[in-house]
């Protein structure tokens, strides 16, 4: 073959080859692909919410030029979860998992808004990246992550701007695809504010069950010495059953000494404000949470090592609370702006310390309340909350004595015997002989002047009386019905005793005095009154046996033991309830700082001004409560000398 034909057959190659290489490195058209995508799920492969383990939701700060990241996960052992963003907070996230991941089920794509790069700014879906980004950058969205147990990526997107006259769509993309998607999404799960995750009702109660208020209203201030403490009042609310605060104590601090007080005439409980505190108590809101040094058990109290722990010492004072030394070695904390203790009909009683405000969470952006991206910031302060049992709801109850002997468990029958004498009584016949012979004289009759003149006799004369009445009869009968007008002495005495004529057999014989009646019983039944009652009480029981009084005894005894043990285990099984609901509490607050927006802090910490106002007026100031330089009877006395940290120690 010649020069040229070799060279012919060479150059024919190489254009074969060159059009083979401008095939495959054409362009390739992707708008029949990426149609084909449209009315298909963004994520194909993710099909049970129940496989999530994790999410994490990125945001970026545009303003400030930061970066947060707000992280829950569920233990494969315990199959809790837990907020690793917020110190592994207890999450309350297995409904709200559910609902986050069901928004990205079958998560169908509408349209294909763009596959440029550059335009992802202009529709927010830049990815938050700390390394790649600086103030003021927008166009920023949220990027979202799904995980399992195993750490395998079930959902990875970024959540752009709302489409224009669209409520319900958003601009999304997958982080490692230019291709920006337009999705029908709800994003209100995907909230990252701390307290929709979380157990809302923080301390566990209900308001109803609130009966006592104590309010200890106090402030720590710091000095050139260390700390010094200044008592305002401490006030002491009940709840009476008529759903009406009555106060119990009041006590208002002078140069550092209690000084007891009432309400004047003109002054009153602030209802309203008290009505607001319980229900603030019922549902407490948090913001976030921080975690406590080690060293603080559940119910505040310090080991030796911890006051000699000088960083956790200044974890507690950095946040307005300050341990002080006990006689015992602990250490108990108070806290800069005073305490708060809710009773409950239970006996559990809760203690709240009132801290410094929390500089973190003011220099924190958080997320709107209506889950937008707006920023929003405020002033929360620090609290403290801890759990007891207040032992004075379960006095000891009062127990039956158990009798010794039978006539202990019967004091009644001895109390029903008669007293013994040394000879029996002969009533009938001492009667007798005590009735003078001149009875039988006045038994005779009389005349009838002499009867007219004599007034009616009520004891010894009575009988004489019923005998001439007995002879005055028997003559009526024998004389004709037309007699003689009675003389004008008889005029007289029926004009004087008129009632005597108009009466009859019975009522002569009502008005009879009981000394007749004994007359005319025979002798043998004329009795003393002692003998009289004697025989109308009812037959005593056969007495009992000494075998048969002990077995009543023995029975008795076992009864009276049983139910005092009742009222014992009643009285204990309440007390060890409250000890245990105690503990479990205690448990929860044991590790953690707690912040609450200052609009709840100020319902639930009440000045003196706030707590008692004029009566039929709104609340209004009274006069300012003194303040001292400590109070009388806590650690510390005059302040908090010794504290690390704080100036001139």
């Amino acid at each position: 073959m010649t020069e040229s034909g070799k060279t012919g057959v060479f150059w024919l190659v190489a254009s074969v080859v060159v059009a083979l290489a401008a095939i495959v490195a054409w362009p390739r058209s992707t708008e029949t692909d990426l149609a084909g995508l449209i009315g298909k799920p963004i994520f194909e492969k993710f099909n049970d919410v129940l496989d999530v383990s994790m999410l994490k939701i990125d945001r970026f700060d545009e303003e400030l030029g930061q970066l947060s990241s707000f992280e829950v996960t569920r233990d494969s052992k315990t199959n809790q979860w837990s907020i690793p963003s917020h110190d592994g907070y207890p999450a309350d996230a297995t409904e709200q998992i559910r609902d986050a991941a069901t928004a990205f089920l079958n998560l169908e794509i509408l349209d294909v808004a763009s596959e440029v790069k550059d335009d992802h700014e202009k529709f927010g879906v830049l990815e938050p990246n700390a390394t790649s980004l600086k103030v003021g950058d927008e166009g920023v969205g949220r990027l979202v992550q799904f995980e399992n147990d195993n750490g395998d990526v079930l959902v990875n997107l970024i959540i752009g701007s709302k489409v224009k006259d669209s409520e319900d769509q958003r601009f999304v993309r997958i982080p490692t695809q230019d291709v920006t998607y337009v999705v029908k999404f709800d994003d209100t799960p995907l909230t990252t504010k701390f307290d929709s995750w979380i157990e809302d009702n923080l301390l566990d109660l209900s308001s109803f069950d609130i009966e006592k208020i104590g309010i200890r209203d106090y402030s720590i201030v710091r000095t050139l010495q260390g700390a010094s403490m200044q008592p305002n009042f401490d006030a002491d609310i009940l709840l009476a059953e008529n759903d009406t605060w009555q106060l119990e104590k009041l006590d208002v601090y002078e140069k550092g000494k209690p000084v007891a007080q009432t309400l004047a005439d003109d002054q009153e409980l602030d209802g309203t404000k008290l009505g607001e505190l319980r229900s603030a108590l019922d549902d407490l809101k948090i913001v976030d949470v921080r975690r406590k040094p080690d060293g603080l058990s559940g119910d505040l109290k310090a080991d030796a090592g911890f006051m000699k722990n000088d960083d956790a010492v200044r974890s507690l004072i950095a946040r307005g609370f300050y341990p002080q030394p006990t006689e015992d070695g602990k250490g108990e904390v108070f806290a800069a702006n005073g305490e708060l203790i809710a009773t409950l009909k239970n006996g559990v009683e809760y203690l709240l310390r009132f801290g410094e405000i929390d500089q973190q969470s003011m220099d924190s952006p958080e997320e709107s309340e209506d889950g937008s991206d707006e920023d929003v910031t405020g002033v929360n302060r620090y609290l403290l909350v801890t759990a007891r049992v207040n032992e004075a709801t379960f006095p000891e109850p009062e127990l039956q004595a158990v009798p010794e002997t039978w006539e202990q468990l019967h004091p009644e029958v001895e109390a029903a015997q008669p007293p013994k004498t040394d000879q029996p009584a002969e009533p009938a016949k001492s009667e007798e002989a005590e009735k003078p012979a001149a009875d039988e004289l006045e038994s005779a009759p009389k005349p009838e002047a002499e009867k007219a003149e004599e007034p009616a006799k009520p004891d010894a004369d009575a009988d004489a009386d019923s005998e001439s009445d007995a002879d005055e009869s028997e003559a009526s009968e024998e004389e004709p019905e037309g007699c003689e007008a009675p003389s004008e002495d008889e005029e007289a005495s029926d004009e004087a005793e008129p009632t005597l004529l108009l009466q009859d057999d019975s009522d002569d014989e009502a008005e009879k005095p009981a000394a007749d009646a004994a007359e005319e019983k025979p002798a043998d039944e004329a009795k003393p009154a002692a003998a009289a009652e004697a025989e109308e009480k009812p037959a005593a029981k056969p007495e009992l046996t000494a075998e048969e009084k002990q077995e009543e005894l023995e029975v008795a005894q076992e009864g009276i033991r049983k139910a005092n043990q009742r009222k014992l285990d009643e009285r204990n099984d309440q007390l060890e309830e409250a000890r245990k609901k105690v503990r479990s509490l205690n448990e929860r607050f044991a590790d953690w700082y707690y912040v609450v927006p200052e609009s709840e802090y100020r319902k639930i910490h009440l000045s003196r001004d706030e707590l008692i106002k004029k009566k039929g007026t709104e609340p209004e100031g009274a006069a300012g409560a003194g303040a001292g330089p400590g109070v009388p009877g806590l650690p510390g006395g005059q302040g908090f000398p010794g504290i690390p940290g704080l100036p001139g120690n």
